[in-house]
Parts: structure tokens; sequence; C-alpha cells
């Protein structure tokens, strides 16, 4: 309901702030994938479409998504170097929002720039990793940071799924050793074996 609300607004940015623990959704995940979003409206007998443009952002300490959400996922990942990121000082902008709006124009115009001169440069690609489902956003975007002198977009998809498929993991360490221990002829379970199975009782 919250996503269908939000669609409904328009919103061209939603940000779900201090996610804790595991990312997972089955219904934010179809939003990500869908060109469209359909549900019935709170409170009435009717059901409406909705465009599903939105960026979604979600923040947290350690945030993992989880399952099929990891590849929907992108890490964008902010280390302060200190305990109490919150007490910084001395940055350029202190009042970043109110400068953000202040130079809106120029700031939407150095972006527009950008992407001209990529097309006008025959819109050059990059060696961006793939990603499935959004093969055209990556290369585009990977195609236009490249081209301004911005290396390595996407290059932390290894460093998510390693850290975001625990579960996975586990089950291919078991299969693995049930492999082993199946190819060598043995009667007896090894320890491997048996640690894992009973893990997962």
């Amino acid at each position: 309901k919250q996503i269908t609300a939000q669609l409904r607004k328009g919103e061209s940015i939603i940000v779900v702030d201090n996610v804790k623990g595991r990312l997972s959704s089955s219904a934010l995940e179809r939003a990500l994938t869908s060109r469209t979003w359909g549900d019935r409206i709170l409170g009435e007998s009717r059901q409406a479409s909705f465009p599903a443009d939105s960026l979604f952002i979600a923040t947290g300490n350690n945030l993992r998504p989880r399952g099929e959400m990891t590849r929907r996922c992108i890490l964008s990942r902010m280390d302060a170097e200190m305990v109490r990121p919150w007490q910084r000082n001395g940055f350029e902008h202190p009042q970043l929002r109110e400068w953000i709006r202040s130079k809106r124009g120029d700031l939407v115009a150095a972006l527009l720039t950008v992407v001209r001169s990529w097309i006008e440069r025959g819109r050059p690609e990059s060696d961006t990793e793939q990603l499935g489902s959004f093969e055209r956003w990556a290369s585009i975007t990977g195609g236009v940071v490249h081209h301004i002198g911005i290396e390595g977009f996407l290059g932390n998809l290894s460093e998510l799924y390693e850290t975001a498929s625990e579960g996975e993991h586990q089950w291919s360490r078991l299969l693995e050793s049930i492999a082993e221990w199946a190819s060598n002829g043995d009667k007896v379970a090894p320890f491997s074996v048996i640690r894992y199975i009973f893990s997962y009782l």
C-alpha cells in the first residue's frame, strides 16, 4: 500500500530510511522490475495502474538485500570514518539542501550538458558490469559517467552479491560437501556434511 500511495502521488524518488537488517519485499521486487504498477485503491473497489518509474533508495547501517532483491540493487557505501558522523563539521556546503535549491538550475544544466556531450560523441560505451533486467540503464549511465572520467561504475557488484547471499553460500557449501562425499564412495558421511545438514534442521 505504501508503494501504491507513493507511485500514485507521482514521486520520482522514494526513500526508505534507516532499514534494519535484511532488505526483502516481494512487492518492492515487483515494483523495481515492472514498467507499470497495479493495485486496488485503499477503501475503494477499483483497480488502478501507475507508471513504475521511480527511483527507490534504501538507507541503513550495513544494509544487505536478500534473495531476489539482490540483483535489483546497487550498493553505495558511505564511510564517515568516525563513530559519531552526525557530529562532523567543516563541510563545503553546511546547508546542503538550501544550497541545492539555490543552485538547482546550474546543477540541472550541468547534468544535461554532460549527457549531451556523451550523445554528440556517439554514445561511447564502457566496460560496465551487466545488471540483469536493467541492462539499458546500466549501459547508458555507465557510458555517461565513463565519458566524464568517473571509473568503477557498478564495480562493487561482486562485493554486494558476496555479502548479501550468505544463505546461498551455505547451501552451496552443503551441496559441494554432499557431492564430494558421494564421489568418493564413502559409506559414512564426513563431519562437514553432517554439520551442514544439522544446521538446516
